[in-house]
């Protein structure tokens, strides 16, 4: 009987490092592709995420220009307009920290990062913001999302929609937007409206 009891427990440890085993493994460099669902993933307490992609990402949104130090982003406070950044991401988008990292680009703008929520769990952009505040480009870094999903997030229809946005833009899923795509969609689109909020709140001398 014990020995029963043991094997089982072996057998379920093993299945149990197979799936993380599974769910971490990245075959893309890039862009993470995994596809188990992970509806409890949160974003609270929202950590920096890393710049995977610097030099990609740049010659997107700033060509030619000096690449910033990709491990020492800026930290800029928010403490001090925490009140009014609540006001303006409403009910829907909470502050999830009182600090935003960015990668300032002198004579060009700033490049910001966040993870959000994924209808299969986190996925990471990147938003290169013009020195007028507005969007110049976004990339998807990594994500979990299956291909058919993947497909709509990484169209040059649906992160193009972002490029002259600004913090005062109004945001709606594109009308073509399949219903299978619209949470995640609708979780990019709210993490890039909230970076643009936050930054023009951050840096507003």
């Amino acid at each position: 009987m014990k020995k029963s009891v043991v094997g089982i427990v072996v057998i379920g440890l093993l299945g149990t490092a197979l799936g993380l085993a599974y769910l971490l493994h990245d075959d893309s460099g890039s862009v993470k592709t995994t596809y188990a669902r992970a509806d409890a993933f949160s974003q609270k307490g929202q950590a920096m995420v890393p710049w995977r992609t610097p030099q990609a990402d740049m010659a997107a949104f700033f060509p030619g220009a000096p690449l910033p130090d990709s491990a020492a982003p800026k930290v800029v406070s928010l403490a001090a307009r925490r009140a009014e950044i609540i006001q303006r991401l409403g009910k829907e988008t909470p502050l999830d920290s009182n600090a935003l990292y960015v990668y300032p680009v002198p004579g060009h703008g700033a490049v910001l990062l966040r993870r959000t929520a994924g209808e299969f769990g986190g996925i990471e952009i990147v938003v290169g913001i013009g020195k007028t505040g507005a969007v110049v480009g976004v990339r998807l870094q990594r994500h979990r999302e299956p291909p058919e999903i993947e497909r709509v997030l990484a169209a040059p229809s649906f992160l193009g929609g972002f490029v002259g946005k600004t913090a005062q833009s109004d945001f709606s899923l594109p009308a073509a937007t399949p219903p299978a795509a619209q949470k995640s969609a609708r979780a990019v689109q709210s993490a890039v409206r909230a970076l643009l909020i936050e930054y023009d709140a951050g840096t507003r001398s």
